[in-house]
């Protein structure tokens, strides 16, 4: 027989357990909810673990129909030779431990190989797309049959990074081995390819002016172009830490990723237009070229200014003044005598602080 008092007592805890359940499916609920999700932008997707994917909106294919320029004959006697295209300005720093470390590398590889150093002069803002197309011309007139787009602040350590002539284009600096970048469809930092390779996906766009996204939009020409990207293998030794050395300076070597208008919706998508076969003499001019020794290896050295098309890309020069969270970094190396927007490390007041020391 139950008491009155111990009914309510039961109804009692009763209510509390199912107040208890109640709570605890509402915070499950929430915590699903509260997931990190996909972010969609046209042509690229953040994934919900914070990794970086970059998306193929089409397959349209390319199609690139070479002028006079491109009617090269290489000598086969004399076997394959490597051209290195290095897209450059304001790093003199790095090419002087770049040009002897690949010196030695490629000997005990037995290379035959020619430096070129593409250095962007004007004031307008990097454009290593374009540098890296102009590069490539200059070597295929130079006999070279294969490049390597080379970044100046990447060292290989490792010897089994083969830098012979590929079959289909290798990306030496592989997501599992860039100290930096990992994601799958990062191109980046180093990748060798056949002349004819590069002219089937048109080079690289013209499109990205200042830091990054080039080598992204690259991956997509290679996709639709339906050209096998290798890489190094699992098992080659070493990884992120030893493989490469990375010896990019910051301070001297401001990244200028600030977007400028809407340069990042432009950066985002496929560039149909722009290329190595609208890399013309409207494009750039050749202020100079010269052999240079550069610590008893002797470089190629290529001076050319740009030209903008403001009317299609109306970010490729420095705008007045910088958006909030960014600083102006005045440079001067060289022929260069310009500045660029330096994002501060810590918002508003980094940039306040970083303004006391400029």
């Amino acid at each position: 027989h139950f008491s009155l008092q111990s009914l309510l007592t039961a109804s009692m805890n009763g209510k509390r357990l199912g107040l208890v359940v109640v709570l605890a499916v509402t915070v499950v609920f929430t915590l699903v909810l509260m997931q990190p999700k996909d972010t969609v932008k046209e042509g690229v997707v953040i994934t919900k673990k914070g990794n970086y994917k970059v998306v193929v909106e089409d397959d349209e294919p390319i199609e690139f129909v070479p002028d006079e320029r491109f009617q090269i004959t290489f000598d086969d006697i004399k076997g394959h030779k490597l051209g290195i295209l290095v897209p450059f300005r304001n790093a003199m720093r790095e090419l002087s431990m770049f040009a002897p470390h690949m010196k030695q590398f490629l000997k005990r590889q037995n290379i035959r190989y020619e430096i070129f150093v593409i250095n962007q002069i004007d004031k307008l803002r990097f454009n290593r797309g374009q540098l890296l197309n102009i590069g490539f011309i200059e070597a295929i007139h130079s006999g070279c049959d294969y490049v390597a787009l080379h970044d100046v602040d990447l060292l290989p350590l490792n010897d089994k990074l083969d830098y012979g002539f590929p079959s289909s284009p290798m990306h030496i600096a592989a997501p599992h081995l860039h100290p930096m970048y990992h994601y799958d469809q990062f191109i980046g930092g180093i990748m060798i390819m056949q002349a004819k390779h590069f002219m089937k996906v048109n080079g690289l766009s013209m499109r990205y002016w200042g830091w990054g996204k080039e080598d992204d939009e690259m991956y997509k020409r290679l996709v639709v172009s339906k050209l096998e990207i290798q890489r190094p293998p699992l098992d080659i030794g070493t990884g992120i830490s030893n493989t490469f050395r990375h010896i990019h300076n910051g301070e001297e070597r401001v990244r200028d990723n600030m977007k400028v208008g809407n340069q990042e919706l432009m950066d985002s998508k496929r560039d149909k237009v722009s290329g190595l076969i609208s890399t013309t003499s409207d494009t750039y001019s050749i202020v100079s070229k010269r052999k240079q020794d550069i610590g008893g290896s002797i470089v190629t050295f290529v001076d050319v200014a740009l030209v903008c098309d403001m009317e299609s890309t109306p970010w490729c020069a420095q705008p007045e003044t910088c958006k909030s969270g960014y600083i102006k970094k005045h440079i001067v190396e060289g022929p260069f005598d310009g500045w660029v927007c330096k994002e501060c490390k810590t918002g508003k007041f980094s940039c306040w602080w970083e303004s006391l020391w400029q």
